[in-house]
């Protein structure tokens, strides 16, 4: 399958980018329907993919799917359904705040906003920094520049970096650690895209470092969110005033692209959060196809505010109800962790970003592996138990 866009072949990547800067709103709501065609394929394949999973789960003694993944990596899923519930409901007035100012723009009427506007809005109203001014030429040079400032040279990591059109901002895999990790990306300019390889490079040095024979990975690995975790808090390097001022000379477009980024952050964790919802509900209420994408449909309504630009939805070609299911937690709840390790450090007065804050997270976190429980290893770090309330401090 190739993604076409009025009729012209389009990579993913670019789709995206019209979907976060193209000015013409009826083209980005189209971009909600380039994979209808491959939705129609993918379906019935996808919903049986998922029922297999449950009784699979089912026959091994769990409730469902998602009980045994997650399970698998240590956590609760009625406790995590309780506190992505709890994000959404708790960052409800700030972000309907947010659209409603947008609405009242005089160009805009009430109901014009649909969920295909979403991305364009948080980028372009809140103030982000012009994309010229991050070239994605130098952006790995930049990245190792930035790393080495905090003590880690990447040039002397196990490392391959790959240009390639993928369904995904970047991938990352170590396929043996400490000896051969590879990334996967199709950057384009712009911040945003520097903080993509910041963290895909946060899981790389992960993937270098971190303790054992390839051979034991699976009794070694950390679960996926705390690796998420670890590359969420390599990408804060590319928020950094020490980074951010080589490329943005006016400090007060800084301040502003800040507070822009708190207003992202907010958005993404609650599109993620009822992103995850939605899919835990495909197992623990299996329903038609018909119901499913009006389930979705009603859901989107209900978090984030808007009508959706596909009515009805399309879901299964996404990603990761294919690969990677019962994952997409796994970025709220690595924001989380990224912003308690980095509050921990700014609360007893330490700059985050220095060589040693760095050294500590690589041998205190990485080295280990899953020789030492994560939970362990976060409540050692940072003096108390992973929960949300350092990264709603940020988002405030």
């Amino acid at each position: 399958f190739k993604p076409e866009l009025d009729g012209e072949p389009i990579s993913r990547t670019d789709l995206g980018e019209v979907a976060r800067w193209e000015k013409d709103a009826g083209r980005r709501q189209r971009t909600s329907k380039v994979f209808e065609s491959l939705e129609q394929v993918l379906h019935t394949k996808v919903l049986s993919l998922i029922e297999k999973r449950n009784k699979a789960a089912k026959d091994l003694g769990y409730k469902s799917f998602p009980h045994l993944a997650f399970s698998l990596n240590e956590l609760d899923l009625d406790k995590i359904i309780k506190q992505l519930e709890y994000l959404l409901e708790n960052g409800t007035k700030s972000y309907k705040a947010v659209l409603d100012e947008y609405r009242d723009r005089p160009e805009m009427t009430p109901d014009d906003l649909l969920s295909s506007d979403l991305a364009f809005m948080f980028e372009n109203y809140l103030g982000n920094l012009p994309n010229e001014l991050f070239p994605k030429d130098k952006l790995i040079e930049a990245l190792k520049i930035e790393y080495k400032s905090v003590g880690i040279d990447i040039d002397k990591l196990p490392i391959e970096t790959v240009i390639q059109d993928i369904p995904a901002g970047g991938f990352c895999f170590t396929f043996d650690p400490g000896k051969d990790t590879r990334i996967l990306a199709n950057p384009r300019d712009g911040q945003m895209w520097y903080q993509v390889l910041f963290h895909e490079f946060g899981h790389a040095v992960h993937g270098s470092t971190a303790k054992g024979d390839g051979r034991y990975l699976v009794a070694l690995s950390d679960p996926g969110f705390f690796w998420e975790g670890i590359a969420v808090l390599f990408e804060k390097l590319a928020m950094r005033d020490h980074f951010l001022t080589k490329y943005v000379g006016n400090p007060k477009q800084i301040e502003r692209f800040r507070h822009g980024a708190k207003a992202r952050l907010a958005y993404r964790i609650r599109r993620l959060s009822l992103a995850g919802l939605f899919e835990y509900s495909l197992y623990l209420e299996p329903a038609s196809y018909e119901k499913l994408q009006k389930r979705l449909a009603d859901t989107a309504r209900k978090y984030l505010l808007v009508e959706p630009a596909n009515d009805p939805p399309t879901f299964t070609h996404d990603i990761f109800h294919i690969t990677h299911p019962c994952y997409i937690q796994n970025y709220v709840l690595a924001e989380m962790m990224a912003y308690q390790i980095l509050g921990a450090s700014v609360a007893k007065g330490t700059d985050p970003w220095t060589h040693d804050f760095a050294d500590r997270v690589v041998q205190n976190l990485l080295v280990p592996g899953g020789l030492v429980k994560w939970s362990d290893k976060i409540e050692g770090f940072t003096g108390k138990p992973m929960g949300p309330d350092a990264m709603l401090k940020n988002l405030k």
